[in-house]
Protein backbone atom coordinates (compact mmCIF):
# COMPACT_ATOMS: atom_id res chain seq x y z
CA UNK A 1 0.00 0.00 0.00
CA UNK A 2 1.31 3.43 -0.93
CA UNK A 3 1.95 5.94 1.83
CA UNK A 4 -0.23 9.04 1.36
CA UNK A 5 1.70 11.04 3.96
CA UNK A 6 3.25 14.10 2.30
CA UNK A 7 7.00 13.84 2.01
CA UNK A 8 9.04 16.24 4.09
CA UNK A 9 10.66 19.11 2.24
CA UNK A 10 14.37 18.75 1.65
CA UNK A 11 16.39 20.68 4.23
CA UNK A 12 17.61 23.24 1.69
CA UNK A 13 14.07 23.86 0.34
CA UNK A 14 12.71 24.22 3.87
CA UNK A 15 15.38 26.77 4.70
CA UNK A 16 14.60 28.73 1.52
CA UNK A 17 10.90 28.71 2.42
CA UNK A 18 11.67 30.04 5.89
CA UNK A 19 13.97 32.70 4.45
CA UNK A 20 11.30 33.71 1.95
CA UNK A 21 8.71 34.05 4.70
CA UNK A 22 11.10 36.03 6.88
CA UNK A 23 11.92 38.32 3.95
CA UNK A 24 8.24 38.94 3.25
CA UNK A 25 7.46 39.72 6.90
CA UNK A 26 10.42 42.09 7.05
CA UNK A 27 9.18 43.82 3.89
CA UNK A 28 5.68 44.12 5.34
CA UNK A 29 7.03 45.64 8.53
CA UNK A 30 8.84 48.24 6.42
CA UNK A 31 5.65 49.04 4.48
CA UNK A 32 4.45 51.88 6.79
CA UNK A 33 7.81 53.64 6.48
CA UNK A 34 7.81 53.13 2.69
CA UNK A 35 4.30 54.59 2.40
CA UNK A 36 5.23 57.53 4.64
CA UNK A 37 8.20 58.24 2.38
CA UNK A 38 5.96 58.15 -0.71
CA UNK A 39 3.52 60.57 0.96
CA UNK A 40 6.40 62.90 1.76
CA UNK A 41 7.67 62.72 -1.83
CA UNK A 42 4.17 63.50 -3.13
CA UNK A 43 3.92 66.54 -0.87
CA UNK A 44 7.35 67.72 -2.02
CA UNK A 45 6.48 67.25 -5.72
CA UNK A 46 3.23 69.19 -5.34
CA UNK A 47 5.03 71.93 -3.42
CA UNK A 48 7.65 72.22 -6.17
CA UNK A 49 4.95 72.48 -8.83
CA UNK A 50 3.09 75.13 -6.84
CA UNK A 51 6.29 77.06 -6.20
CA UNK A 52 7.20 76.98 -9.89
CA UNK A 53 3.76 78.35 -10.74
CA UNK A 54 4.04 81.00 -8.03
CA UNK A 55 7.30 82.32 -9.45
CA UNK A 56 5.20 84.03 -12.12
CA UNK A 57 3.44 85.97 -9.36
CA UNK A 58 5.90 88.34 -7.65
CA UNK A 59 3.44 89.31 -4.89
CA UNK A 60 2.81 85.68 -4.01
CA UNK A 61 6.53 84.82 -3.97
CA UNK A 62 7.17 87.70 -1.58
CA UNK A 63 4.39 86.37 0.65
CA UNK A 64 5.84 82.86 0.53
CA UNK A 65 9.27 84.12 1.54
CA UNK A 66 8.08 86.53 4.24
CA UNK A 67 5.08 84.69 5.73
CA UNK A 68 6.88 81.38 6.13
CA UNK A 69 4.10 79.57 4.28
CA UNK A 70 4.44 77.00 1.55
CA UNK A 71 3.49 77.66 -2.05
CA UNK A 72 0.92 74.86 -1.74
CA UNK A 73 -0.95 76.96 0.85
CA UNK A 74 -1.37 79.85 -1.57
CA UNK A 75 -2.38 77.63 -4.50
CA UNK A 76 -4.87 75.84 -2.22
CA UNK A 77 -6.36 79.22 -1.31
CA UNK A 78 -6.77 79.92 -5.03
CA UNK A 79 -8.47 76.53 -5.47
CA UNK A 80 -10.95 77.39 -2.72
CA UNK A 81 -11.63 80.86 -4.20
CA UNK A 82 -12.21 79.42 -7.67
CA UNK A 83 -14.51 76.70 -6.31
CA UNK A 84 -16.54 79.27 -4.36
CA UNK A 85 -16.77 81.53 -7.42
CA UNK A 86 -18.04 78.62 -9.54
CA UNK A 87 -20.60 77.66 -6.93
CA UNK A 88 -21.73 81.29 -6.69
CA UNK A 89 -22.15 81.48 -10.47
CA UNK A 90 -24.36 78.39 -10.34
CA UNK A 91 -26.58 80.00 -7.72
CA UNK A 92 -25.60 77.43 -5.14
CA UNK A 93 -26.92 74.56 -7.25
CA UNK A 94 -24.44 71.70 -7.46
CA UNK A 95 -25.02 68.83 -9.85
CA UNK A 96 -28.11 66.83 -8.90
CA UNK A 97 -27.98 67.73 -5.21
CA UNK A 98 -31.37 68.78 -3.83
CA UNK A 99 -29.78 71.02 -1.19
CA UNK A 100 -28.48 74.52 -1.95
CA UNK A 101 -24.92 75.64 -1.27
CA UNK A 102 -24.79 78.94 0.60
CA UNK A 103 -22.53 80.70 3.04
CA UNK A 104 -22.72 79.10 6.48
CA UNK A 105 -23.99 75.72 5.24
CA UNK A 106 -22.08 72.60 6.38
CA UNK A 107 -20.38 72.17 3.01
CA UNK A 108 -19.21 75.80 3.05
CA UNK A 109 -17.45 75.13 6.36
CA UNK A 110 -15.93 71.92 4.95
CA UNK A 111 -14.56 73.70 1.88
CA UNK A 112 -11.23 74.80 3.38
CA UNK A 113 -7.60 75.29 2.42
CA UNK A 114 -6.71 72.07 4.24
CA UNK A 115 -9.18 70.10 2.09
CA UNK A 116 -7.97 71.86 -1.07
CA UNK A 117 -4.39 70.81 -0.28
CA UNK A 118 -5.54 67.19 -0.19
CA UNK A 119 -7.18 67.67 -3.59
CA UNK A 120 -3.96 69.13 -4.98
CA UNK A 121 -2.00 66.10 -3.77
CA UNK A 122 -4.61 63.76 -5.24
CA UNK A 123 -4.40 65.51 -8.62
CA UNK A 124 -0.58 65.75 -8.49
CA UNK A 125 -0.70 69.53 -8.36
CA UNK A 126 -3.21 70.09 -11.18
CA UNK A 127 -5.12 73.16 -10.00
CA UNK A 128 -7.99 72.86 -12.50
CA UNK A 129 -8.60 69.21 -11.57
CA UNK A 130 -8.38 70.10 -7.88
CA UNK A 131 -11.13 72.72 -8.33
CA UNK A 132 -13.37 70.19 -10.08
CA UNK A 133 -12.69 67.56 -7.41
CA UNK A 134 -13.44 70.04 -4.63
CA UNK A 135 -16.79 71.01 -6.20
CA UNK A 136 -17.66 67.34 -6.71
CA UNK A 137 -16.80 66.71 -3.07
CA UNK A 138 -19.22 69.45 -2.08
CA UNK A 139 -21.92 67.80 -4.20
CA UNK A 140 -21.34 64.38 -2.63
CA UNK A 141 -21.51 65.84 0.89
CA UNK A 142 -24.67 67.75 0.03
CA UNK A 143 -26.31 64.47 -1.01
CA UNK A 144 -25.67 63.20 2.53
CA UNK A 145 -26.01 66.45 4.45
CA UNK A 146 -28.54 65.12 6.97
CA UNK A 147 -26.53 61.93 7.52
CA UNK A 148 -23.29 63.82 8.11
CA UNK A 149 -25.00 66.22 10.50
CA UNK A 150 -26.58 63.57 12.74
CA UNK A 151 -23.67 61.07 12.37
CA UNK A 152 -26.06 58.19 12.97
CA UNK A 153 -27.16 55.15 10.97
CA UNK A 154 -27.88 51.53 11.76
CA UNK A 155 -24.59 49.58 11.86
CA UNK A 156 -24.94 46.55 9.62
CA UNK A 157 -21.36 45.28 9.72
CA UNK A 158 -18.47 45.25 12.19
CA UNK A 159 -16.72 48.47 11.15
CA UNK A 160 -15.32 50.71 13.84
CA UNK A 161 -12.35 52.83 14.91
CA UNK A 162 -10.10 50.70 17.12
CA UNK A 163 -7.47 53.31 18.03
CA UNK A 164 -4.50 55.09 16.47
CA UNK A 165 -1.11 53.81 15.37
CA UNK A 166 2.20 55.02 16.79
CA UNK A 167 2.25 57.85 14.22
CA UNK A 168 -1.18 59.10 15.33
CA UNK A 169 -3.22 57.78 12.38
CA UNK A 170 -6.74 56.76 13.50
CA UNK A 171 -7.34 53.17 12.41
CA UNK A 172 -10.60 51.72 11.09
CA UNK A 173 -11.18 47.98 11.44
CA UNK A 174 -13.77 46.23 9.28
CA UNK A 175 -14.66 42.54 9.34
CA UNK A 176 -16.20 41.74 5.96
CA UNK A 177 -17.16 38.30 7.27
CA UNK A 178 -19.81 39.94 9.47
CA UNK A 179 -21.59 41.36 6.41
CA UNK A 180 -25.10 40.02 5.79
CA UNK A 181 -26.51 42.86 3.68
CA UNK A 182 -25.51 43.89 0.14
CA UNK A 183 -22.86 46.58 -0.20
CA UNK A 184 -25.36 49.21 -1.39
CA UNK A 185 -27.00 49.10 2.07
CA UNK A 186 -23.66 49.68 3.85
CA UNK A 187 -22.52 52.83 2.04
CA UNK A 188 -23.86 55.19 4.74
CA UNK A 189 -22.01 53.28 7.45
CA UNK A 190 -18.79 53.34 5.43
CA UNK A 191 -19.13 57.11 4.93
CA UNK A 192 -19.80 57.82 8.61
CA UNK A 193 -16.94 55.61 9.76
CA UNK A 194 -14.50 57.44 7.48
CA UNK A 195 -15.96 60.78 8.52
CA UNK A 196 -15.54 59.97 12.22
CA UNK A 197 -11.98 58.72 11.69
CA UNK A 198 -10.88 61.76 9.64
CA UNK A 199 -12.35 64.08 12.28
CA UNK A 200 -10.13 62.35 14.85
CA UNK A 201 -7.02 62.81 12.70
CA UNK A 202 -4.95 65.98 13.07
CA UNK A 203 -5.46 68.59 10.34
CA UNK A 204 -4.05 67.24 7.11
CA UNK A 205 -3.63 63.82 8.71
CA UNK A 206 -4.65 60.44 7.39
CA UNK A 207 -6.14 57.16 8.58
CA UNK A 208 -5.45 53.42 8.32
CA UNK A 209 -7.91 50.74 7.24
CA UNK A 210 -7.71 47.11 8.34
CA UNK A 211 -10.06 44.96 6.24
CA UNK A 212 -10.43 41.40 7.54
CA UNK A 213 -11.80 39.22 4.73
CA UNK A 214 -12.08 36.01 6.78
CA UNK A 215 -15.42 34.31 6.09
CA UNK A 216 -16.54 37.03 3.67
CA UNK A 217 -19.49 36.39 1.36
CA UNK A 218 -18.19 38.25 -1.67
CA UNK A 219 -21.47 37.83 -3.57
CA UNK A 220 -22.82 40.64 -1.37
CA UNK A 221 -20.18 42.98 -2.83
CA UNK A 222 -20.48 42.13 -6.52
CA UNK A 223 -22.40 45.33 -7.22
CA UNK A 224 -20.53 47.57 -9.65
CA UNK A 225 -22.80 50.57 -8.98
CA UNK A 226 -22.22 50.34 -5.21
CA UNK A 227 -18.48 49.83 -5.72
CA UNK A 228 -18.35 52.92 -7.93
CA UNK A 229 -20.32 54.92 -5.36
CA UNK A 230 -17.92 53.95 -2.56
CA UNK A 231 -14.85 54.58 -4.74
CA UNK A 232 -16.23 57.99 -5.80
CA UNK A 233 -16.86 59.11 -2.21
CA UNK A 234 -13.62 57.75 -0.79
CA UNK A 235 -11.61 59.06 -3.75
CA UNK A 236 -13.14 62.54 -3.65
CA UNK A 237 -14.49 63.56 -0.24
CA UNK A 238 -11.76 61.54 1.47
CA UNK A 239 -9.08 61.86 -1.21
CA UNK A 240 -5.57 61.43 0.19
CA UNK A 241 -7.01 60.47 3.59
CA UNK A 242 -5.78 56.88 3.51
CA UNK A 243 -2.38 56.27 5.01
CA UNK A 244 -2.35 52.48 4.64
CA UNK A 245 -4.82 49.69 3.84
CA UNK A 246 -4.11 46.20 5.19
CA UNK A 247 -6.26 43.46 3.67
CA UNK A 248 -6.22 40.26 5.75
CA UNK A 249 -6.90 36.73 4.50
CA UNK A 250 -7.71 37.83 0.97
CA UNK A 251 -9.52 34.84 -0.53
CA UNK A 252 -9.65 33.67 -4.15
CA UNK A 253 -13.32 34.68 -4.22
CA UNK A 254 -12.39 38.22 -3.20
CA UNK A 255 -10.06 38.58 -6.16
CA UNK A 256 -12.96 38.97 -8.59
CA UNK A 257 -14.36 41.81 -6.49
CA UNK A 258 -10.89 43.36 -6.34
CA UNK A 259 -10.60 43.14 -10.14
CA UNK A 260 -13.78 45.26 -10.33
CA UNK A 261 -12.68 47.76 -7.68
CA UNK A 262 -9.02 48.22 -8.63
CA UNK A 263 -9.62 50.27 -11.83
CA UNK A 264 -11.79 52.66 -9.79
CA UNK A 265 -8.97 53.50 -7.37
CA UNK A 266 -6.22 56.04 -7.94
CA UNK A 267 -2.79 54.55 -8.55
CA UNK A 268 -1.49 56.19 -5.36
CA UNK A 269 -4.22 54.45 -3.35
CA UNK A 270 -3.43 51.06 -4.93
CA UNK A 271 0.17 51.39 -3.75
CA UNK A 272 -1.01 51.78 -0.15
CA UNK A 273 -2.56 48.31 -0.02
CA UNK A 274 -0.89 45.32 1.61
CA UNK A 275 -2.42 41.85 1.23
CA UNK A 276 -1.42 39.68 4.18
CA UNK A 277 -2.34 36.59 6.17
CA UNK A 278 -3.74 36.88 9.69
CA UNK A 279 -0.34 35.86 11.11
CA UNK A 280 1.41 38.54 9.05
CA UNK A 281 -1.17 41.12 10.12
CA UNK A 282 -0.48 40.34 13.78
CA UNK A 283 3.23 40.76 13.14
CA UNK A 284 2.67 44.13 11.47
CA UNK A 285 0.41 45.32 14.27
CA UNK A 286 3.11 44.72 16.89
CA UNK A 287 5.30 47.33 15.20
CA UNK A 288 2.51 49.72 14.15
CA UNK A 289 0.50 50.05 17.38
CA UNK A 290 1.06 50.30 21.09
CA UNK A 291 0.42 47.21 23.19
CA UNK A 292 -3.21 47.99 24.11
CA UNK A 293 -4.36 48.73 20.54
CA UNK A 294 -2.41 45.77 19.16
CA UNK A 295 -4.04 43.49 21.73
CA UNK A 296 -7.48 44.85 20.81
CA UNK A 297 -6.92 44.12 17.12
CA UNK A 298 -5.47 40.63 17.71
CA UNK A 299 -8.34 39.72 20.04
CA UNK A 300 -10.71 40.80 17.28
CA UNK A 301 -8.94 38.45 14.86
CA UNK A 302 -9.40 35.62 17.37
CA UNK A 303 -13.06 36.40 17.94
CA UNK A 304 -13.80 36.62 14.22
CA UNK A 305 -12.28 33.18 13.73
CA UNK A 306 -13.89 31.51 16.75
CA UNK A 307 -16.80 29.30 15.55
CA UNK A 308 -18.13 29.22 19.12
CA UNK A 309 -18.43 33.00 19.44
CA UNK A 310 -22.01 34.27 19.43
CA UNK A 311 -23.19 37.40 17.58
CA UNK A 312 -24.02 38.90 21.00
CA UNK A 313 -20.48 38.32 22.25
CA UNK A 314 -19.00 39.84 19.11
CA UNK A 315 -21.22 42.93 19.32
CA UNK A 316 -20.43 43.38 23.01
CA UNK A 317 -16.71 43.28 22.21
CA UNK A 318 -17.15 45.75 19.35
CA UNK A 319 -18.92 48.19 21.65
CA UNK A 320 -16.29 47.80 24.33
CA UNK A 321 -13.36 48.39 21.98
CA UNK A 322 -14.69 51.05 19.60
CA UNK A 323 -13.38 54.60 19.84
CA UNK A 324 -15.16 57.80 18.81
CA UNK A 325 -18.86 58.63 18.62
CA UNK A 326 -19.69 56.31 15.72
CA UNK A 327 -21.13 53.72 15.48
CA UNK A 328 -21.52 53.17 19.25
CA UNK A 329 -21.89 56.72 20.54
CA UNK A 330 -23.61 57.85 23.69
CA UNK A 331 -26.95 58.13 21.95
CA UNK A 332 -27.05 54.44 20.90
Amino acid sequence: MEDDTPAELPKEQSQLSQQSEATRIAALERAPARIALERSKTRDRVEQMCRAKSQKNLKRMVSILTAGKQATDFVAEDVVRRALATLDEEGGRVGEASEVFREGCPEHKWLSTSIAKRMLRATKGNEDEAVRMLIHGVELRMHRRSLLQCMRCEPKVDMRIVGSDLEGHPTVFGWVGSQTDPLRELVDQVVLTFEAATRMAPEGGSINLLADMHGANMKLNMDLHALKECADILGTVYAECLNMVIVIDFSWAAQLCWSMLKPLLAEATQKKLAFVSAAEARQMCTSMFDESVCQRICETFDLDRDPQATPEARQAYCRATAEGDFPYGAED
